[in-house]
């Protein structure tokens, strides 16, 4: 029997370099086993070759394994997979709350909110910044009626109530679709003017001054008394000497009722002052001072809304 030699000496740098062509390593490999597969077994001796063979293939195979060559067929290709994270800006809504005003003697509804009188003795409000805060807090209502809103005091009572604001002011109230209306307010009513009536020459009328009359014509020494119905001042006015006339006001303003006595007799007609043309023309002019001045006070003068229970705003 041949002795081999196994304890060979350690491979090399240079023969390691070489084991890095891996696929000059395998052409190797592929023809040392061609020839191998050349020579006729003949025995144990003929495995061994075999043997030796394989070994040395397989240190040359885990060499470059080991040593990691560079052959480009031999890169393992990494996949990074890099997860991009989009930062979306996350937008806070502004906590808007009812807030709540008990009328006390120390502290008015008036003085808080902003208006001019509110009779309810419990209101909520809220300040509107803008629409957003206005759709955050009034349930249905409208976008564009959100907007509507927007830098506005806005308030709801529970009750029907009697709300008083300015002239300058409307009041505007919040429907179950989440629309604005505005809101029909009671008009302030300025004190009845009577208005001069001219008397002219030739009309039918009866001339007297009544103590008890206080309407405007009163201060004119000549008032004449024209009947609203013409049939009502007949021939006896003028012919009967009557012992007491006296004057009051009826349900229509101008208009009063003229009493005529004579003991048992009693006699009556609807009638309005009237003045001559002089006196006309001077209680014309007092007339007009008096009614510009009632509609200075009346443009000043502050709304009066009755209002049911729901959610307002004054615009």
């Amino acid at each position: 029997m041949r002795n081999y030699n196994i304890d060979r000496e350690k491979i090399s740098s240079d023969e390691i370099s070489g084991f890095k062509d891996f696929k000059s390593i395998l052409q190797k490999h592929a023809q040392t086993t061609q020839d191998l597969a050349k020579i006729k077994p003949s025995g144990s001796v003929n495995k061994m070759y075999w043997v030796i063979g394989g070994v040395v293939s397989a240190v040359a195979i885990s060499a470059v394994l080991i040593l990691g060559g560079d052959s480009p067929d031999m890169i393992s290709s990494e996949v990074v997979e890099n997860t991009v994270v989009e930062n979306k800006e996350v937008l806070e809504t502004s906590a808007i709350e009812w807030q709540t005003i008990i009328r006390t003697p120390k502290n008015s509804i008036e003085e808080e909110i902003g208006v001019n009188a509110i009779s309810a003795n419990r209101v909520d409000f809220a300040w509107f910044e803008n629409s957003t805060e206005a759709l955050s807090l009034l349930q249905n209502v409208q976008t564009s009626d959100a907007d509507f809103v927007s830098n506005s005091l806005v308030f709801k009572v529970e009750n029907n109530e009697n709300i008083v604001i300015s002239n300058d002011n409307e009041l505007y109230k919040l429907t179950d679709d989440g629309r604005w209306n505005k809101v029909e307010y009671v008009p302030t009513e300025i004190s009845y003017i009577e208005k001069p009536v001219l008397w002219k020459k030739g009309e039918l009328a009866i001339k007297m001054n009544f103590q008890n009359f206080d309407g405007q014509a009163s201060k004119y020494e000549n008032v004449f008394w024209k009947p609203v119905n013409l049939m009502d001042l007949d021939e006896s006015f003028f012919s009967t000497d009557w012992e007491h006339a006296a004057v009051k006001k009826t349900s229509v303003d101008g208009v009063y009722n003229l009493v005529f006595k004579l003991g048992e007799i009693e006699k009556s007609f609807n009638g309005y002052p009237a003045l001559p043309k002089s006196d006309f023309d001077r209680a014309m002019k007092e007339y007009n001072q008096k009614l510009f001045k009632a509609q200075e006070e009346l443009k000043k003068a502050p709304k009066e809304y009755r209002v049911s229970g729901g959610v307002y705003t004054i615009k």
